[in-house]
């Protein structure tokens, strides 16, 4: 570390702890204010924001009585589920568990401001904290069992813990950051890009401490992550092996109907067990329908070639933390990709738009050769995909500019709820906001790479746009990263009140004043935040399918429902 970075870093003082504390008193008050606005609070999620949390909820309910979810393959990250099983909030309402997502958003705010006004300012950190506890987005992920809101803590502990770990490298740093990046995986598999940014990063700022010791620390920090993670990669590498050789149901091929000849069931034999009953029955049925007296190796390879296109494969019996991300990169990556999640890739001879299941061929190819799919999508068209770019990238700001309060504030109380994304405000509603907040982040951006550790703020956001670019255009992808949003801006006003301070001499009354002022404006829009918490503008929810498809739930709460369709939200009008 350099001795002029040394001496930009401000010691914590008691102080600071008391501020910190008001703004997760202050913050954790709103939140819980809009919690119970409303009748959603005993739901898994929001009417605001679905996402997965219903998974997320059956998935713990599944972890309470014993049961296999997803035959306990490492399909999902693990995270939300497996903390609200370990917590026993497994079960409707989900009330208490979303207390504790509140107490999370509230502690993220606290957070927030002590990474600041260490590393940066004091000013920049009271900024960030009070946009935090304002912003509409930060309401809505605070009120669903979402992964984003613990993420976005561990990224403020993990940004806090990586500037302490340049300044002093310490071996017990380097096991605390390993664990921290190792949970922060387990609820955002994408979490490694940023592991590995932040690496090179680390490596390069302590690169003054000698290559063994730096090393050593990098070595340390990789072998806690892993360590942390190693349950959950031996369970789910345990279970595709037993998907992939244990027949799910032993098939009756003496009793079938037309026969199988011993080759014929030779070359099922030959498929992995997953992929054997399902498509036996399916076969069988075809031979049925068609009157032959018996079923031949020829008719399974014509068979998997008509009717699936292709042959069934053993699935990645090895992954960290998903297997998933094959089969995400070429649905959002397909011609038929609006920039966001759609099912349209998953469809077949057999079906439009369905869910995805392992006894689709089609399905289970995409899971297995998805990134060569994508790939092949992306080269086969550039043009196309370019401007699925653009629309997931506009997703991303979509995110990234949400207003203030809980309504929004300054859009109108119009809303728009991708399928498994946040609701956000209508795209250019609100013209002189959206200019201030991309030029606030732009010149933070600037004034970031002029200050000491200010690149890693830059480097959390870089690694966002790159999973955006690369898989599904999500706002919430935005949000999960918006302390870091508030920082840059923050940063920007405070380097706007420190260039102004340079060139214009107040006398101490009119400092005072100032000071008085922007206190009271600060208190005001928390009062405002408080009010309009507790009393949400009430909204008209109409799905925008030409076919809605609503699934009511009524076993999680008052009015719930969970839906793929695209919501609209409008103002109620009497």
């Amino acid at each position: 570390m350099q001795a002029n970075e040394a001496s930009a870093r401000n010691g914590l003082r008691r102080s600071d702890v008391v501020i910190a504390v008001a703004i997760a008193a202050v913050t954790f008050g709103l939140r819980l204010m809009f919690l119970f606005s409303g009748p959603d609070h005993a739901w898994p999620h929001s009417a605001l924001y679905e996402g997965d949390a219903p998974t997320w909820a059956r998935w713990a309910k599944s972890l309470a009585v014993g049961e296999a979810f997803e035959f306990d393959l490492p399909f999902r990250t693990p995270g939300v589920a497996w903390m609200l099983h370990f917590l026993h909030m497994d079960a409707a309402p989900y009330t208490s568990a979303k207390i504790l997502w509140c107490a999370m958003s509230a502690a993220t705010g606290a957070a927030l401001y002590l990474v600041l006004a260490r590393w940066f300012t004091r000013r920049a950190g009271l900024i960030a904290a009070t946009l935090f506890a304002l912003s509409f987005g930060s309401f809505a992920l605070a009120t669903s069992l979402n992964n984003e809101t613990p993420y976005a803590l561990l990224v403020v502990g993990i940004i806090g813990a990586t500037l302490a770990w340049i300044d002093r490298p310490r071996l017990w740093l380097a096991v605390a950051l390993g664990a921290m990046h190792a949970i922060a995986m387990l609820m955002r598999a994408e979490h490694m890009l940023l592991v590995v940014m932040l690496l090179g990063y680390a490596a390069w700022r302590m690169r003054g401490a000698g290559l063994a010791r730096v090393a050593t620390q990098c070595a340390v920090l990789v072998a806690a992550m892993l360590a942390v993670c190693a349950p959950w990669t031996l369970r789910g590498h345990a279970a595709a092996h037993r998907f992939n050789t244990e027949p799910l149901q032993e098939i009756p091929y003496d009793a079938a109907k037309p026969a199988w000849t011993p080759a014929a069931i030779a070359a099922f034999e030959s498929l992995p067990a997953y992929a054997r009953a399902s498509n036996y029955a399916f076969l069988s049925d075809i031979g049925r329908r068609a009157g032959v007296q018996s079923i031949d190796v020829q008719d399974v390879q014509r068979f998997f070639a008509k009717e699936w296109g292709s042959t069934p494969e053993p699935i990645s019996e090895w992954s960290l933390i998903s297997i998933k991300g094959p089969l995400d990169f070429a649905l959002a990556n397909q011609p038929a990709s609006d920039g966001g999640f759609t099912r349209s890739g998953l469809s077949d001879t057999h079906g439009v738009n369905p869910p995805f299941s392992f006894a689709r061929p089609t399905h289970a190819n995409l899971l297995v050769h998805g990134y060569e799919i994508g790939l092949a999508s992306i080269r086969s068209d550039p043009t196309r995909w370019l401007g699925q770019v653009g629309e997931k990238l506009l997703r991303f700001q979509d995110g990234a500019t949400v207003g203030l309060f809980a309504s929004d504030w300054p859009y109108t109380q119009h809303l728009l709820r991708r399928p498994v994304d946040a609701a956000v405000p209508l795209r250019w509603n609100a013209i002189g906001w959206l200019v201030l907040v991309l030029g606030s982040l732009a010149v933070g951006a600037v004034v970031a790479c002029r200050r000491p550790g200010g690149l890693i703020l830059l480097a959390v956001v870089a690694y966002k746009l790159a999973v955006t670019v690369a898989f599904y255009g999500y706002a919430r992808q935005a949000m999960s990263i918006s302390p870091v949003l508030f920082a840059m801006s923050a940063l920007a006003v405070d380097a706007a009140c420190i260039a102004i301070a340079r060139r214009v001499t107040l006398k101490p009354d009119a400092v005072f004043g100032l000071r008085m002022a922007t206190g009271i404006t600060v208190a005001a829009a928390v009062a405002f935040a408080a009010f309009e918490a507790w009393n949400p503008p009430l909204l008209v929810i109409k799905s925008l399918q030409p076919t809605p498809s609503i699934t009511p739930q009524p076993e999680w709460g008052e009015g719930a429902f969970e839906t793929m369709d695209t919501l609209a939200f409008m103002p109620h009008t009497k």
